[in-house]
């Protein structure tokens, strides 16, 4: 199976810094940044999201943390997940 994942972000003040995403798909661990402030209120789709294989089935997604950039004292907000999946 492969899928393709695209996470909402929250129309909201809080969504206003770059969130970090932990994604196993298939054993591997891969981090995905995501500028919050630029997508509040639509689905962000970004590459490392695209085509994921889980030949198990299983691919997990864990909001982890703000970025490591200095400074950053920015909110980051949680909200739910859309997974494109197809067998083959």
């Amino acid at each position: 199976m492969t899928c393709t994942l695209r996470i909402y972000i929250a129309n909201t003040n809080p969504s206003s810094g770059t969130a970090v995403y932990e994604v196993v798909a298939n054993g591997v661990t891969r981090r995905v940044n995501v500028d919050q402030a630029s997508r509040k209120g639509t689905f962000a789709a970004p590459a490392d999201l695209e085509n994921l294989a889980a030949t198990d089935g299983v691919i997990k997604v864990m909001l982890t943390d703000i970025s490591l950039k200095l400074g950053d004292r920015n909110h980051v907000t949680a909200s739910s997940v859309s997974a494109a999946c197809q067998l083959g």
